[in-house]
Order: C-alpha cells, then structure tokens, then sequence
C-alpha cells in the first residue's frame, strides 16, 4: 500500500487503517486477530485503530481489544513499524456523562498505554465531544500529555467542524498542538442513512466536509464500507438481513442500483467502488475498515488499486454530493 502524509505531523500511514473494534468478540478469536493483523501487515498496512472502550459492551474482560492488540504487538516486535491510534475520553455504558475532564482522559490515556505495553500513542484521539467545555480547557490538558511524552498528535472522533476549527484556532493562537485528524462516521450512502440511538455518534456532513476541503486536515472515517450494504444488495436483491441496515431507505436503494450498473459498465467490484468514492477526495482519506477476514482484508487493499479517471471520479461522486 502507497503510504500517505498527514499533514502536520511526520505520520505517513497505509491507505487504509486497519480497525480493531471486534477483536476477540463472537467469532473473532484472539488467534484470528493475530492471523488478521499479521496479514494487515503483508499487505503493507502499518495503521491500527483502537480504542479504550472497545469490547466493553460486551461482558466479561475489559478493553479487551486494546489488550490483545497488546499482545500482538508484544509478540510481533514490530512496534517502531506502526502508526497506533486509539481513543479516550468516551462516555461509560449507561452513564450519560461526558468524559472529557483531565481527569478521565488521564485515567483512559494511562490504562491505554498499559495495556499496549507501549510508552507513547502515535495519533491520540478524543472519542466523544463535550460541547459545554470551552475548547481551550480540552487542547491545554492535552498539550500536557504531549509534553509528557504519552501522545505524540492530537485527533478528535464524532466532533462537528466548528468545535474543531475553534479548537485549531485556539492551538494556533496560543502555540500549542491541534488536531490533525478527524473521525467521523461517513460511507457512501451514510447521510442518508438512520440516525443512531446515541446522538453523540456523529456523521460527516457539508459543513464537514467544506471545512476539511479548505483546511486539507485527514479524515479517517468509521463504518467507510456501508457495512457492505451495496454488495449485499448487488448479490442478493432486497434481502432481510439487507432490511435490518441502517442504511435501508428509498434514498439508498436508489444508489444502490444506480451503483449496480456503474460497476457493471466499469467491470469493477462494487465494494472497490464504495472505497473510491472514500478515496477520490482533494484531502486526504483513510478509511478504517473492519474486516473480519484475511480475505476481506485481501479484497480492501485490492480496492485501493482501483483508479478513476476524473469523468469517472464525477459520476461516482454524483451518486451522494458528499
């Protein structure tokens, strides 16, 4: 995989990040997890994405992802060939309060490093926003755990443009580090795509998207394959399992079909194509994928070597304005 700059930092990553949510949950065993991240890394992916939070909403062992990803890197030896991110500061299950006091992101930013045995996260994100905290307080304690050595770049998942333009502007202002990188939710087809039980869950949207065009900062976007829902819908037509998608809607359905007979005309996968209307973009895009297979894995990093002219690139792009 071609290996891509992230402005302002000395970060260059895989194409795609390689997302570790569902390790060790249901069939992904912790020797399937190795087996896919060792693949990942065949493959030419050195960008991992974590989070201290994830497994936790399942019973049984806490930040279980985090600490086999742990593990693995302990195992492999490889930790000087990665780029490692992962994620504090996210609201406990059932717990309606945000987290984003010096005290929690210290409490989550220590129990990360222990975990993954490692002495410094790469690309540290905020996983949730606090709207009610002035952006200030946030990039001060922040610049902190910089200083300290514990993070090396500042990210920010499920923040709007306007809290983080505010937050980059107070870092420029007052000489401290901003983010680099944000983490939304954004697919082909996600704006159209039902709202999640938790509000703070947010999507990319215009403002969003203009912002990061003008600022040229990273996106590095959650859920970037629809969850398979279009190569669901080109194989199998309106299944059940296809109805259970957040992404059914009149809206979808029809770019779907509309993304059926570009694949067909292009005699291209179509799930290469959702990955292209991702990657097509004047900033740069690194989608997070959770494949749960080598093959999966396999079949994402093929996708990237797919290449549109600019005709192509319009009509791609015309199927969802952004």
């Amino acid at each position: 995989m071609e290996l891509i700059p992230i402005s302002q930092t000395s970060l260059n990553v895989s194409g795609l990040c390689l997302g570790l949510a569902s390790l060790g949950i249901k069939n992904n065993t912790e020797a399937s997890g190795f087996e896919l991240m060792d693949r990942f890394v065949e493959l030419g992916g050195n960008f991992f994405d974590t989070a201290r939070v994830y497994s936790n909403w399942i019973p049984g062992e806490r930040n279980r992802s985090e600490r086999i990803f742990g593990d693995w890197l302990e195992a492999r030896g490889i930790r000087d060939q990665l780029v490692i991110a992962t994620k504090g500061g996210h609201r406990i299950q059932g717990n309606p309060t945000f987290r984003t006091t010096p005290k929690d992101i210290s409490k989550d930013l220590t129990g990360s490093l222990e975990t993954l045995r490692i002495e410094q996260i790469d690309l540290y994100y905020l996983h949730r926003d606090d709207p009610s905290v002035p952006v200030g307080e946030i990039i001060d304690y922040l610049n902190t755990e910089i200083e300290s050595g514990k993070i090396r770049y500042l990210g920010c998942s499920n923040w709007t443009s306007e809290r983080i333009r505010a937050a980059n502007e107070y870092a420029e202002t007052h000489n401290k580090h901003g983010f680099v990188a944000s983490q939304p939710r954004w697919s082909l087809g996600s704006r159209h795509a039902e709202k999640p039980s938790d509000p703070t869950l947010l999507s990319l949207d215009q403002s969003d998207y203009d912002f990061h065009k003008q600022s040229g900062m990273a996106v590095i976007p959650y859920s970037s394959q629809a969850g398979g829902f279009f190569s669901k819908f080109a194989n199998d037509g309106i299944s059940e399992t296809l109805k259970k998608s957040s992404l059914f809607n009149s809206k979808n359905l029809a770019i779907a079909e509309s993304l059926k007979a570009l694949s067909n005309d292009l005699d291209v996968d179509i799930a290469h194509l959702v990955l292209a209307f991702m990657t097509s973009r004047p900033f740069p895009v690194i989608p997070i994928v959770g494949c749960r297979t080598s093959d999966q894995i396999k079949d994402s990093v093929n996708g990237l070597d797919l290449s549109l002219d600019e005709d192509q690139q319009r009509t791609i792009h015309s199927l969802d304005p952004y």
